[in-house]
C-alpha cells in the first residue's frame, strides 16, 4: 500500500509540474510520504504520540494527517533506557586532556567517540537495576519524610536490602561492586527523591570513596563490611563555618600526644549529611604535635576516622534547611576527642587531596541524579500538556509550551550524554584526570534541572504551586545543587583558571612575553589577523587533536569524525574552539597575571568550555546512534543538532567583546557594597 500510494502521488505531481522539477517534486514525496506514515500509524502504547520533522507548512500535508494535532514520539518503557558507555580502545589509553585543550584551540577526537558497555547483557542488567530501584524510590512516602525531616527505620532497612549504602564497594567486603556507569545509572533513580540522594550520596562517595582510597587494608576491612551492608552509615565532616569553598580555612586542631599514639581534636563542623544518623565520621582538622607553638605555620590538613559515641563527640540539632530535609544534616561539636593515629586516613597532610578526589564522584553523582529527575519531569509535564485544555485547545498546541518541553528534552540529551560519556572514562582509566570535566557537568546538569524545574511549573501553572505535585519539593531540593559539590560560580573559576594556566604554564612570565610582542607593529597585527582567521573559519580543518592524531594519523578535521549530516555542525563546533583560544589570549595580553582576578570574564570563559565540550560529545553520541541504529536514531540527530545551535548562540553572546559592561557591573555593585543598601532614591521621595 506505501508503494501504491508514492506511485500514485508521484504521477499526480509529475502531472502537475514541469520536468526540471521532477526532481523537487521526488524529494519532496518523499518528506510528505515519510510523514503520513508517522502520523497515520497507531502506535500500542498510550505514551507513544506523534513527530514532526518536516519543514513544509503544516497546511501541506494536512490531508494526510488523521488528526490536526502531533505529538512527538516517545521511545517504549523497554527501550527508554539510554546504552551507558564503559570503555573503548580509545578511552583505554588515552590521556589527554579533554576541556583544557579547548583553551588551545584544539579539540580531542576522543570526544567524539561515545563509548559503551561490552554487551547486550551488561545493558539489561544496568537497565534492570534501573527500573527496580525506580520503583523502589518512588514507593517510598517522600512526602512525609519531607515534613518529618528525617526517614523512618524501615526506610534505611529497605535501602540497606536494594544495596544503595554500597553501591561501589568490592564485593568481597559486601558491597554491590558496581562500575562509575552503573553508579550513574543507579543514581538516576535515586534522584527522584533528593533526600535519597543526599543521604547515599554523602555515605558513599564521600565517606566510602575516602576510604577505598586512601584506607589502609586493616581500616577497610574493620569498616567497610557493616558500612556497605548498610548496618552502619557514615558521615563527612569538611565544613565549617570560617569555610565553606576555601577548604584551607578550617579551624578544627588535631593536637598529637606526647606518647604519639593518639590525637585530640577540637572544632566545630557544619553542614553534615548524615550527622544525626551516621555511626562513623570521616573528619578534616589540621594536625599539630602537643610540642608546638599555637601560631606555627607548619600546620597540615589530615582526615581521621571518629567514631560517633567517642567521648567528646556531640551532635548538634538538625538544620532546618529547605530542601533534602530528610537527608538529617547537622552540626558536629569536638570537644577534646581522643583518636588513636591508626584511624588517620593516609599520610599526615594528605587530607585536601582526598576531598578533591572525592569531590570529583560527588559531582558525578550529582549529575548523574539530574538526569533522572529531569527524564521524570519532562514525562509529567508531557502529559499534562496533553490533558490540560485551555481556549478549546489542549495547551501543548501552543508555540510557547512547546518551546519549554524542547528545551527540557534539549538539556536532558546533553546531561545524560555528559554523564555516561565521562562515567565510561572513568570506568576506562579510573585514575585519569578529570576534574574539570565533571566540575563543567555538574554546573550545567544543575542550572538545567534547576531551570527544568521552574519551566514545569509553569507549564502546570497554579497547580504547580500547591503540594499536590511534586514540583513544589523537587524545587527546593534541586536549589541545593547549585551549591552542594561546590559552588557553581568557584568552579567556574576553577575551570577558566586551570585553562588559562594551561594556555600559559608560566602565566606571570608568558603574559608579559605576549603583551611585549604585541606592542611591536608587526607582531600585534599578525595577532590580531590570526584571530580574524579563527573568527572566518580559516583553521577550522585543523582543530582535531589527541592520540588518534598524533599515533594514528587520523584527520584533524572534526566534520571527518561525526555522521555526514553533523558535518557542519562539527566545523561550526571547530570555529569556535579556535575562537575561545583567541579569548583566552587576549584575556592574558589585557590583563598578564591579573587575568585570574577577572571574575566575570572568567565565568563567560568557563561558560564557552562546558558548551563546546557537552556539543562534542552529543555530536559523538548521536553520530553513534546512527551508526548502530539505535530507535530513534534520527531523534537523536535532530536533537544534537538544535542543541548545538542554541549552545553556539551561547558561545557567540559569551565571546562577545563585554569588557565595558564587566566595569559598568563593578560600578553597580561598588556603590552598594559602600553604602550597605540600595542607594537610590525612591521616585517618589520629592517633586520638581
Amino acid at each position: 500500500m506505501d508503494i501504491l500510494f508514492m506511485l500514485k502521488n508521484f504521477i499526480f505531481i509529475c502531472s502537475k509540474r514541469p520536468l526540471r522539477d521532477l526532481s523537487a517534486s521526488y524529494f519532496w514525496l518523499r518528506a510528505v510520504h515519510r510523514r503520513a506514515f508517522y502520523t497515520s500509524y497507531q502506535w500500542t502504547s498510550n505514551d507513544f504520540g506523534l513527530r514532526r520533522f518536516s519543514t513544509k507548512p503544516e497546511v501541506v500535508v494536512k490531508s494526510n494527517l488523521e488528526s490536526e494535532r502531533v505529538w512527538p514520539r516517545q521511545a517504549p518503557r523497554l527501550d527508554e533506557a539510554v546504552t551507558p558507555p564503559t570503555s573503548t580502545s580509545v578511552a583505554e589509553t588515552s590521556t589527554a586532556p579533554l576541556l583544557k585543550s579547548l583553551f588551545r584551540g584544539q579539540l580531542c577526537l576522543d570526544l567524539l567517540e561515545f563509548p559503551e558497555l561490552e554487551n547486550t547483557r551488561a545493558v539489561e542488567n544496568v537497565n534492570n537495576l534501573h527500573e527496580s530501584l525506580k520503583e523502589f524510590v518512588l514507593r517510598l512516602d517522600s512526602t512525609d519524610i519531607d515534613r518529618s525531616g528525617r526517614f523512618r527505620e524501615e526506610d534505611l532497612v529497605a535501602m540497606a536490602n536494594h544495596g544503595l549504602f554500597g553501591l561501589r564497594v568490592d564485593r568481597g567486603y559486601g558491597g554491590m561492586g558496581l562500575s562509575a556507569t552503573q553508579a550513574a545509572r543507579a543514581l538516576e533513580a535515586a534522584g527522584l527523591d533528593g533526600s535519597v540522594f543526599a543521604t547515599i550520596s554523602a555515605h558513599n562517595s564521600l565517606f566510602l570513596k575516602a576510604l577505598v582510597l586512601a584506607g589502609t587494608e586493616e581500616q577497610k576491612r574493620i569498616y567497610l563490611p557493616t558500612l556497605a551492608a548498610g548496618k552502619q552509615i557514615g558521615a563527612f565532616c569538611l565544613s565549617e563555618l570560617s569555610s565553606g569553598s576555601d577548604w584551607k580555612a578550617i579551624l578544627t586542631e588535631a593536637i598529637r600526644t606526647s606518647d604519639g599514639k593518639a590525637y585530640v581534636i577540637n572544632g566545630h563542623k557544619t553542614w553534615v549529611t548524615n550527622g544525626g544518623i551516621a555511626s562513623h565520621l570521616i573528619v578534616f582538622a589540621r594536625c599539630r604535635s602537643d610540642t608546638a607553638e599555637q601560631n606555627s605555620d607548619k600546620s597540615d590538613i589530615t582526615a581521621f576516622i571518629v567514631d560517633r559515641n567517642s567521648p567528646g563527640v556531640r551532635v548538634g540539632e538538625t538544620l532546618d534547611t529547605i530542601g533534602l530535609r530528610g537527608s538529617s544534616t547537622t552540626d558536629m561539636l569536638f570537644e577534646n576527642v581522643q583518636v588513636p593515629a591508626t584511624n588517620i586516613l593516609g599520610e599526615i597532610g594528605d587530607g585536601l587531596q582526598i576531598v578533591k578526589r572525592v569531590m570529583d564522584e560527588v559531582r558525578l553523582d550529582i549529575a548523574a541524579s539530574t538526569v533522572g529527575l529531569l527524564r521524570y519531569l519532562i514525562s509529567y509535564a508531557a502529559e499534562h500538556c496533553i490533558q490540560r485544555h485551555q481556549f478549546g485547545r489542549p495547551i501543548g498546541d501552543y508555540g510557547l509550551v512547546r518551546a519549554k518541553l524542547s528545551n527540557l528534552a534539549l538539556n536532558a540529551f546533553a546531561m545524560e550524554s555528559g554523564v555516561f560519556f565521562l562515567a565510561g572514562l572513568i570506568d576506562a582509566q579510573p585514575k585519569r584526570d578529570l576534574s574539570l570535566e565533571l566540575a563543567a557537568l555538574k554546573i550545567f546538569c544543575s542550572e538545567a534541572l534547576w531551570s527544568g524545574v521552574n519551566d514545569c511549573i509553569q507549564l502546570t501553572g497554579r497547580l504547580g504551586l500547591t503540594k499536590y505535585t511534586p514540583f513544589e519539593r523537587y524545587f527546593r531540593d534541586v536549589r541545593s545543587l547549585l551549591i552542594q559539590g561546590g559552588t557553581n560560580e568557584t568552579l567556574r573559576l576553577m575551570i577558566s583558571g586551570a585553562g588559562l594556566k594551561f594556555v600559559a604554564p608560566d602565566m606571570e612570565r608568558d603574559a608579559d612575553h605576549l603583551q611585549l610582542f604585541s606592542r611591536h607593529p608587526v607582531v600585534a597585527f599578525r595577532t590580531v589577523w590570526r584571530m580574524k582567521l579563527r573568527r572566518r573559519g580559516y583553521y577550522a580543518n585543523s582543530v582535531g587533536a589527541g592520540p588518534k592524531v598524533t599515533e594514528g594519523g587520523a584527520s584533524r578535521a572534526l566534520k571527518d569524525h561525526v555522521h555526514p549530516s553533523l558535518a557542519q555542525t562539527a566545523t561550526r563546533l571547530a570555529i569556535l574552539v579556535q575562537r575561545l583560544q583567541s579569548l583566552a589570549e587576549a584575556l592574558l595580553i589585557t590583563f598578564r597575571g591579573a587575568a585570574v582576578d577577572e571574575q566575570m570574564a572568567l565565568g563567560r570563559i568557563a561558560d564557552c568550555a562546558t558548551d563546546l565540550l557537552l556539543v562534542a560529545i552529543s555530536l559523538g553520541r548521536a553520530s553513534r546512534s546512527v551508526s548502530i541504529g539505535v530507535f530513534m536514531h534520527d531523534y537523536e540527530m535532530h536533537l544534537a543538532k538544535t542543541f548545538a545551535k542554541l549552545a553556539f548562540r551561547r558561545i557567540e553572546a559569551n565571546l562577545a567583546d563585554l569588557a565595558e559592561l564587566d566595569r559598568n557591573h563593578f560600578r553597580v555593585s561598588s556603590e552598594i557594597l559602600t553604602h550597605r543598601r540600595y542607594p537610590v532614591e525612591h521616585p517618589l521621595t520629592r517633586v520638581w
